[in-house]
């Protein structure tokens, strides 16, 4: 049984000796209250902090190993489990690491430090958080800072309940290094912070590298499907006009010139053009045979990324030929969304399209143009060594877009894919067990 104190004696004590933050409980020991801290103290996950109310207990189990599978847990009074406190806090010993959810009006300092990490993502950004939240996800951000309450790593899950517990997804996350002593805190924040959860799938803005896979796989983790495309062909920025057309293959830059000479012209859209922009969308959905979302999520798109969100539209003698969605964010461009018509295809506008949205994004100082989303066997066979030009094109899928997307050039880039790590093993494998039944269900109705 744990043992239980009264957290008003705790409070004084602490604050008595740390009179420079008396509105946070820190417990800097490996073992119980009271307890000299060690060496051996840093191997261990500390107690679970939190803001609560005099008359509050908690309860404090034996410390656990960074790499151990269960959380540290801090009961309400009665055992009612996690107190859902905003100002809830991990402290480390040693290096005073503490872990918080972050607040909206801070939404600026967030993307900032996504921004300028080299492992942020627009898919931490706080806008798509709220994107997300507008079709019936809940966006949960933790951060953790050093002693100094400087941002030293980040993590947005989407959560989402379902009967068997909650289910919560990062993608393009956690904002650190793999082997960071900040991906220990935010995890055990994670199980403290999100009730009765199932799973966490994280999706790491991480090379795809033997050695961090290992290192998840050390970590308990175990690979999953992935829900964002692992692999894409990135283009630098930092070459020049001559050198990137010169890195394209010749009919590219052949069509890039017909579309100047046939009277294509590229301008910048504006929140007026997404209706025009979605009936694209529409027609190239019935023609290529794919799904699109409704109209409302891609203004909600608009919306939630101003600033970051860009809509190039291509035009000849005042009809619209195609155009295309563009995240600036950080030091990258991402191509997110496409669409163009039937009519005037032979002018190549959707060519003249990429290569002013690769110069505009330069002109703004970004370094990398991300075409988003490749054959997954284009970037295996990358990361194994193999020329992508030796793979047999597939069918179906993002083979589609390869031929395109491979005429500009670039290097195809691959992370380290999808990794679930399981809090509750019988409902995970329950819901995997559904999964496959709903598709083999799917594949016997075709």
């Amino acid at each position: 049984m744990p043992e239980t104190t009264h957290i008003g004696s705790l409070r004084a004590s602490l604050n008595a000796a740390f009179p420079a933050m008396p509105e946070t409980i820190r417990l800097l020991s490996a073992g119980r209250p009271g307890d000299r801290t060690s060496d051996r103290a840093r191997h261990y996950i500390p107690w679970a902090c939190f803001l609560t109310p005099p008359n509050a207990t908690v309860n404090y189990l034996p410390p656990v190993p960074l790499t151990g599978r269960r959380p540290i847990i801090t009961q309400r009074p009665g055992g009612q489990g996690p107190p859902r406190s905003p100002h809830m806090r991990l402290c480390y010993p040693g290096s005073m690491l503490s872990v918080l959810p972050w607040q909206a009006d801070q939404a600026a300092a967030w993307d900032e430090f996504v921004a300028g990490h080299p492992s942020g993502h627009f898919l931490q950004a706080w806008g798509w958080g709220r994107l997300r939240e507008r079709w019936g996800w809940r966006a949960l951000r933790l951060a953790a800072t050093d002693e100094d309450g400087q941002l030293v790593a980040a993590l947005q899950l989407l959560v989402r309940r379902s009967p068997a517990g909650s289910l919560a997804y990062g993608p393009r996350g956690p904002v650190c290094w793999p082997a960071d002593p900040s991906w220990s805190a935010l995890r055990a924040a994670v199980r403290s912070a999100v009730p009765r959860l199932v799973v966490m799938r994280l999706e790491p803005n991480w090379p795809d590298e033997a050695s961090t896979r290992s290192w998840l796989s050390q970590q308990g983790l175990c690979p999953a499907a992935a829900l964002q495309p692992p692999s894409t062909l990135r283009i630098d920025l930092r070459a020049s006009d001559e050198e990137l057309l010169a890195a394209m293959k010749q009919k590219w830059r052949y069509n890039i010139r017909l579309a100047q000479r046939h009277g294509v012209a590229v301008r910048q859209g504006a929140a007026g053009d997404l209706d025009a922009f979605y009936s694209l969308l529409s027609e190239t959905s019935r023609r290529d045979g794919f799904a699109i979302r409704p109209r409302d999520y891609y203004r909600a798109v608009w919306d939630e990324l101003s600033g970051c969100a860009r809509l190039y539209l291509a035009e000849r003698e005042g009809a619209l030929l195609a155009a295309i969605l563009v995240v600036h964010f950080g030091l990258t461009a991402t191509y997110l969304y496409g669409a163009s018509t039937s009519v005037g295809r032979e002018h190549m506008p959707n060519h003249l399209l990429q290569w002013q949205a690769m110069r505009w994004a330069r002109e703004e100082g970004l370094t990398t143009y991300d075409l988003w989303g490749i054959p997954d066997a284009i970037g295996r066979a990358v990361v194994a060594g193999r020329p992508a030009d030796e793979l047999s094109p597939g069918r179906g899928g993002l083979w589609g877009v390869w031929g395109f997307k491979r005429g500009f050039g670039g290097i195809p880039w691959r992370s380290v894919g999808a990794w679930d790590d399981v809090v509750a093993p019988i409902p995970y494998r329950l819901g995997q067990w559904l999964t496959r039944l709903r598709q083999r269900g799917h594949q016997d109705q075709a």
